[in-house]
């Protein structure tokens, strides 16, 4: 069978500009996208028409949880099963993503090593799923968020590596280094799925962040941090943080340090919609913090959309109610906050891949790019919830195989 795949007659959305590309065929040769033409001889190749249809990139969504699965209180699954059986769920877990039209997906943190085995088994083909970008264990500090239990519950497993001290983060970081991490995650404010920490505290003091950019760059790694509160954000911005996942209180200070320093926002607005959906089922200490991160966490996307900080699309998929293969609600919540459809797109192919550091070889439909493509019967310019319809999504292509056939 010939490796060569002809998409043609098909409207492309090239995830580079607010443009869209009409009358272009685009061929698909050993992995890659190798021509973008009005003519391309039709010879000896799976021709695909996609006349009145859309073609995008892969999506890509930056922060999901593969050893979450949505549960109302994970920590009280982390005690009653053991590690294996976290692994067996999450290897199922993936297998949603790619029927999602989702091509790549990066696993912001959870237990030690599981994002980096699922990452090179479906790399090398034990299972099949959508590229990973994968983080290890969560750095913490004592008390702060990722202290899921009380402190006279002790577990084997848990999903935080405590550190304090600029030397425990440094050998910390080595370790995670040596497991292959490609991003070091840490928080930097507490969190609302934990019963202890506080939202609006900044968590690692200014010299532990330091070290945590140091060693992290000596190393190549990119950084991503959980941040709710307005002055944890600032202090892991101004030490170099790649990418503020939820980044929920905002002011104008953060917005113009995240704009000059070219540091990625990523909302995650489908975690605190799905709680606020599922209010009469989680615990008070949740939703009484959620209730104070929500209006301020689309209020902080309005802001950074308007002042042009770079918003690379994430959805913290696994947390309470908030379901794997569900990801594309993201994109709507986005375009309730004020983005246009184009650019909730491009936030969750072109800038999401930049924001992962693989801007060179995904995100976009360009020539010499992996063809990580999605066929759609629709238009997501005009209704951006065609994106969450998975019948409407009719071909998904990764690496240029075709992974999913609704045709």
């Amino acid at each position: 069978m010939s490796n060569k795949i002809l998409i043609k007659n098909a409207m492309i959305i090239n995830g580079l500009d607010d443009k869209v590309i009409k009358g272009k065929s685009i061929l698909i040769e050993d992995k890659k996208i190798k021509q973008i033409s009005e003519n391309i001889k039709e010879d000896g190749m799976l021709i695909i028409d996609g006349t009145d249809k859309v073609v995008m990139p892969g999506m890509i969504d930056c922060h999901i949880h593969i050893d979450l699965g949505g549960e109302i209180d994970f920590a009280q699954t982390m005690i009653e099963e053991p590690t294996l059986m976290f692994v067996l769920r999450a290897t199922e877990r993936m297998s949603k993503y790619l029927p999602a039209g989702f091509t790549t997906v990066r696993i912001n943190g959870g237990m030690d090593n599981l994002a980096t085995s699922l990452r090179d088994a479906i790399k090398i083909g034990i299972i099949s799923g959508p590229r990973v970008v994968a983080a290890g264990e969560y750095l913490s500090i004592t008390s702060g968020h990722g202290e899921f239990f009380n402190s006279w519950v002790h577990i084997k497993e848990n999903m935080t590596k405590f550190v304090d001290g600029p030397e425990e983060i440094r050998k910390a970081i080595r370790e995670q280094v040596l497991n292959k991490v490609d991003v070091i995650k840490f928080f930097s404010t507490g969190g609302a799925c934990d019963p202890n920490s506080n939202i609006n505290a900044q968590e690692f003091a200014d010299d532990e962040l330091e070290m945590i950019m140091k060693e992290a760059r000596r190393a190549f790694k990119r950084t991503s941090t959980h941040a709710h509160g307005t002055v944890g954000i600032k202090s892991a911005v101004k030490a170099g943080v790649d990418s503020v996942e939820h980044a929920s209180i905002l002011d104008e200070e953060c917005v113009h340090l995240m704009k000059e320093k070219g540091t990625f926002m990523v909302p995650t607005l489908k975690a605190s919609y799905k709680i606020i959906e599922n209010k009469d089922k989680l615990p008070a200490y949740v939703i009484e913090k959620t209730n104070a991160l929500v209006e301020n966490c689309k209020n902080s996307v309005r802001m950074a959309y308007k002042a042009g900080v770079n918003i690379a699309m994430g959805t913290d998929t696994g947390t309470p109610f908030s379901y794997h293969g569900e990801n594309a609600l993201e994109f709507e919540l986005m375009v309730k906050c004020g983005m246009s459809n184009m650019d909730a797109i491009i936030s969750g192919t072109r800038k999401a891949a930049d924001n992962l550091g693989i801007g060179d070889i995904t995100g976009t439909i360009e020539e010499g790019k992996f063809a990580d493509l999605l066929l759609i019967n629709g238009n997501p310019l005009q209704d951006i919830k065609v994106l969450q319809d998975k019948s409407k999504i009719e071909i998904v292509i990764k690496e240029g195989n075709i992974e999913v056939n609704r045709l």
